[in-house]
């Protein structure tokens, strides 16, 4: 996806004395600032320039100056550079007193701010404007200071407030997500810390700061992930967004992903959209690297999520990868008890699928509900999925639904949004899973992997609690027991005893790609390869359905199934003779799975193009 747009300005101030701007060296080449005064109180800067407008708001009683760029533009970061100067003017005749301003995607540096008891609201600009004014609104606004003092009064004054929502390393950087006392009010506001060792650089465009990505674009973002984010630190990494990004398959990842050994925080603009398009794309934020590892969005549109593949079933219990929602771009084992790496704060997701939002909607209705039946049919959602809040309410507009809290042991929401609906992202085609089995109920699946014989018995034997469906993906050929005689090697003493109402699917074993996460290239069409193989040793009885009221006990889809034996009184059937022969000799009655005689279960074969067995139901009683 193309960078649609550039929001950020910086404005440079180098600051002698605690209220005074003086001298900026300007970048080479630039002329003094034209900001366009329109009759909306919008001041608007579109190019890099030194700052000697002070006077140029006329006497309007509300100020806006906010970065504007042509839309076609090249993407990069607006600089606004300081004029020598002194202390504000007095008030130039004709302004009055209660000066309202607001300013929109800039970034400040080397600026005065008033500090508490000032007669000017918290954080003003001083020299900004000849004038001093009662009420200022920061959005999108990122003050940087090369003053520790008054950056530590700054972690006093917000990381005592209880009402403040804020990320902080507690030495580079705080992120203000809102704020207000009356007087100022802060919406994604930075309050930044510049780095010491790169404070007298001026060949920096912008200003350094250690623990902060200042304005990261779409042919940017991946390079510094790569850079910053693969450090092992429990020291957090802010990273500002100011375009629209792609983190899927374009700019190009490497195979094993983007590795996230820290705590990473993104944050995109809160005056205007910034999406950040997965491109169907999963697995490509590795979290599995270290303990510090956990990702936090805020204020961003994630677009184009994928369903789950098998390398993400590996790690996805006790969570269906079927589920979008889930945002499967973040590769981590989400059965860790207690360990939040994944969090959302003003978020808005856009789902794979129309049919995801009805199912999202179903289930928090069920589990919010005051009744206790329809309660109980989310019974997982608080006994296996550790759920321990959800408030939720329809809307904004009739096709979405807002999660105002949600957590859990693995999940952190914020005033979240769900919808179907495209927001900046062009909606990409949804890859084919080899999940899409006929579920018996409308409960989120539980999707496994499996690749040996041991791992099928532990996934299958294992409890599933709540009226969930249970999927095995087998990845690859697996034997449940050595192989005896051609046709019969009697009962097994030691079955796969399964505990629920179970899946299995073959995925291809044959085809290997030339990267470790083939999801992250081009997605080439993958050549058709044979499907997984189980055999079955010609042993009887060697899998135990489960007892259940379903119709259908065990789907299999994707496999090919050998080695099977002849039932149990195949030598008294052949002794007796007969025109008619008898069903002890057929090995597609699958004496290998026994169905517990008394109780009528069916086995399923759903017919795809791999595997063909019947185009009906085989049955024993």
């Amino acid at each position: 996806m193309h960078a649609r747009r550039q929001f950020a300005l910086l404005i440079v101030f180098v600051i002698a004395g605690s209220r005074a701007s003086a001298a900026a060296l300007p970048g080479p080449g630039l002329g003094p600032c034209s900001p366009v005064v329109d009759t909306s109180e919008l001041t608007s800067l579109q190019s890099d320039c030194i700052w000697t407008a002070q006077d140029a708001v006329g006497s309007k009683q509300r100020v806006r100056i906010a970065a504007t760029r042509d839309r076609d533009a090249e993407p990069g970061t607006l600089s606004l550079f300081a004029a020598t100067g002194s202390s504000p003017a007095p008030d130039p005749p004709g302004v009055s007193p209660g000066l309202q301003l607001q300013l929109e995607r800039l970034i400040l540096v080397g600026f005065a701010y008033a500090g508490t008891g000032a007669t000017e609201p918290l954080l003003w600009p001083l020299g900004l404007l000849r004038q001093a004014g009662t009420v200022l609104n920061l959005t999108d606004v990122r003050l940087v200071t090369r003053d520790q003092a008054v950056f530590n009064s700054w972690l006093h004054i917000f990381t005592t407030d209880a009402g403040a929502m804020y990320w902080t390393d507690n030495s580079t950087f705080l992120h203000i997500h809102h704020w207000t006392d009356g007087k100022t009010t802060l919406d994604s506001v930075g309050l930044l810390m510049e780095t010491p060792a790169q404070q007298n650089s001026q060949q920096l465009p912008s200003p350094y700061i250690s623990n902060c990505i200042l304005g990261a674009t779409n042919s940017t973002l991946v390079p510094a992930l790569l850079t910053n984010a693969a450090k092992e630190t429990p020291q957090p990494l802010l990273v500002y967004l100011t375009t629209n990004v792609s983190l899927g398959v374009f700019p190009k990842l490497p195979a094993t992903g983007v590795q996230i050994n820290r705590p990473v925080i993104f944050v995109g603009l809160q005056s205007l959209v910034t999406s950040i398009d997965f491109q169907m794309a999963v697995n490509q934020l590795n979290e599995t690297g270290s303990k510090y590892s956990n990702v936090t969005f805020v204020g961003v549109v994630l677009e184009n999520l994928a369903p789950g593949d098998t390398v993400t079933g590996a790690v996805a219990p006790p969570f269906s990868i079927t589920i979008s929602n889930n945002v499967w771009a973040a590769y981590y084992n989400r059965s860790a008890a207690n360990q939040t790496r994944l969090a959302f704060c003003n978020v808005t997701l856009v789902v794979a699928q129309e049919s995801e939002m009805a199912y999202v909607t179903y289930m928090f209705t069920l589990y919010t509900s005051t009744l206790p039946y329809l309660r109980k049919q989310t019974s997982f959602y608080s006994d296996v999925l550790h759920l321990s809040i959800l408030q939720f309410q329809p809307g904004p507009g009739s096709k979405a639904v807002t999660a105002l809290r949600l957590k859990s042991w693995y999940h952190w929401w914020n005033r979240v949004v769900l919808t179907a609906e495209p927001i900046v992202a062009k909606p990409m085609a949804v890859p084919v899973r080899p999940v899409a089995v006929s579920s018996t109920t409308r409960v989120s699946p539980l999707v496994q992997s499996v690749d040996s014989a041991q791992s099928l018995r532990v996934a299958g034997e294992g409890p599933v609690i709540g009226n969930r469906e249970h999927i095995l993906l087998l990845l690859n050929n697996i034997t449940l027991a050595a192989p005896g005689s051609a046709s019969n090697s009697g009962n097994s003493s030691d079955p796969i005893k399964l505990q629920s109402v179970i899946s299995w699917i073959g995925t291809s074993p044959a085809q290997q790609a030339a990267e470790a996460w083939p999801e992250q290239q081009q997605r080439q069409q993958l050549q058709q390869a044979a499907p997984v193989y189980v055999g079955f040793g010609y042993v009887r009885s060697i899998v135990v359905l489960a007892p259940s009221g379903s119709d259908y006990a065990l789907q299999i889809q994707q496999l090919v199934l050998g080695q099977l034996p002849q039932g149990p009184n195949v030598a008294a059937a052949v002794a007796a003779g007969g025109r008619r022969i008898s069903k002890e000799l057929w090995t597609l009655f699958l004496w290998s799975i026994d169905r517990c005689a008394g109780t009528n279960f069916h086995i399923s074969f759903i017919e795809k193009k791999l595997v063909h067995y019947f185009a009906g139901i085989i049955e024993r009683n």
